[in-house]
């Protein structure tokens, strides 16, 4: 996936605080999403007082590097559970016992095959991940980074993947149940394969701290089967001749993905400046932020 000025899913690693009141993310490194009530919100991938915010530059070829020589890391985090989409609010209650997990990276003899590490979440969604395989560059955003993969089969067999800057030691995860996202699809007309993938996408004007929701833009997977959803007006997710409403919000239902079940496809946008290369995974949802001007 390749460089440009970040934060994707991805990515910078502290999340300050934003506002709910307009669709527009606040002073968050990362991905910021309002919680309930307005109140301030963490990103995706950053807690409170986490790390610097790594830059992009926009020479990087997709594809991944290869695995740096680092050692082993120690991750700690939250998963958070957004109440319905479009994302507007989420919530901690109900996240208990959800399975955290490391993900091999692509270009790994053991693609498409978890790791054995793994946590589970405990009260207040809280985990602990030691011994995070070490870093490879992103196919994505050509930064260093890690893979973490969110599930809990009781509410159905959906997963969320996420990219995780390689420097975040503190990580706020933010996805939805089965049940949310498969209402949201059946809602708009849409079922989801078994053997295929989703991909949720927040467009933004940058990757740095305050970027604005980016309206207007549609996107498309090569060999995407369903019509991209957007958030719409109605509070709903729709298919839309305009592309993404005040939230820069879309889901892309029904990727292909390869044979092994974990690869690569490519994510066009009208106002994009180059495609994106974004990693996907059989029955999961890819979260991540993309950049549009």
């Amino acid at each position: 996936m390749l460089r440009e000025t970040l934060c994707l899913l991805a990515i910078g690693a502290a999340a300050l605080g934003c506002s709910s009141t307009d669709g527009r993310p606040g002073t968050n490194t990362t991905l910021c999403v309002p919680v309930d009530g307005g109140a301030p919100c963490r990103g995706i991938f950053g807690g409170p007082g986490g790390g610097a915010t790594p830059t992009l530059d926009s020479g990087v070829t997709p594809g991944d590097a290869g695995t740096a020589d680092a050692p082993a890391l120690t991750v700690s985090g939250t998963l958070r559970l957004f109440q319905d989409l479009p994302p507007r609010t989420t919530r901690i209650a109900g996240t208990t016992g959800w399975t955290i997990r490391a993900l091999p990276t692509l270009d790994g003899a053991d693609a498409g095959a978890d790791t054995a590490l793994e946590a589970t979440t405990g009260g207040a969604g809280e985990f602990t991940l030691a011994g995070v395989p070490p870093v490879a560059t992103s196919p994505t955003t050509g930064l260093p980074s890690f893979w973490l993969a969110a599930s809990f089969p009781v509410m159905g067999n959906l997963g969320s993947m996420f990219e995780v800057p390689a420097e975040t030691r503190a990580v706020d995860l933010q996805a939805v149940t089965d049940d949310t996202l498969r209402t949201s699809l059946n809602a708009a007309g849409l079922v989801q394969a078994d053997d295929r993938a989703l991909i949720a996408v927040w467009v933004r004007e940058s990757r740095v701290a305050g970027a604005r929701s980016v309206e207007g833009v549609s996107l498309e997977a090569d060999g995407q089967s369903s019509q991209t959803l957007y958030d719409a007006a109605s509070g709903l997710m729709e298919p839309s001749g305009t592309g993404t409403g005040p939230l820069g919000f879309a889901v892309l239902p029904n990727v292909p993905v390869t044979s092994s079940g974990d690869g690569l496809v490519t994510v066009r946008g009208s106002r994009f400046t180059r495609p994106y290369a974004v990693r996907v995974r059989r029955q999961t949802v890819t979260w991540l932020v993309l950049t549009a001007s």
